[in-house]
């Protein structure tokens, strides 16, 4: 696993190798469009998909995989005051961006922290893109969208906690 931050700010990394390659096989290899899921709340317009982690047979892999990687993601992000789990209770979300999915830019308010991996694309140019200052025109960094990179972004607070 490879961690580096993208620039100075130290808030935003890039994850290579989060997991071995057998369980990117079997993560790649998963029949996604036929896998019970939601629609993402406040985003049912975008047409996101949350899969349910119960119907993943290798999600205890995955977990125990994470499980065991987090003190080397806390020490190469100097964040310790995240932990690993979800809204619903679970430690992961698996996102199905259907086609003409664009999500719009925005900031993730108080959200303390996240890793988004990426996994399954037609196209390296569908990864993330970061700005500065919500400015469209202040590229930050652009993540290219390969199956077992991504991620890791710190949502420090400014002086006033927000």
């Amino acid at each position: 696993m490879q961690i580096a931050p993208i620039d100075q700010d130290n808030n935003l990394f890039e994850i290579i190798d989060l997991v071995p390659q057998s369980l990117v096989d079997k993560i790649t290899q998963t029949p996604w469009l036929s896998l019970e899921h939601t629609l993402e709340d406040g985003n049912k317009k975008l047409r996101r998909r949350i899969n349910k982690d119960r119907q993943l047979p290798w999600i205890d892999e995955f977990h125990a995989c994470i499980d065991q990687t987090w003190e080397t993601i806390v020490k190469h992000t100097g964040c310790d005051h995240l932990e690993y789990f979800n809204l619903d209770g679970s430690a992961t979300g698996f996102w199905i961006d259907m086609p003409t999915y664009t999500c719009p830019m925005h900031t993730d308010g108080e959200l303390p922290g996240a890793i988004q991996m990426y996994w399954i694309g037609a196209s390296q140019d569908l990864g993330t893109t970061w700005y500065h200052y919500k400015d469209q025109n202040m590229i930050r960094h652009s993540f290219k969208f390969k199956p077992n990179t991504g991620y890791i972004m710190i949502n420090q607070s400014d002086p006033d906690g927000y």
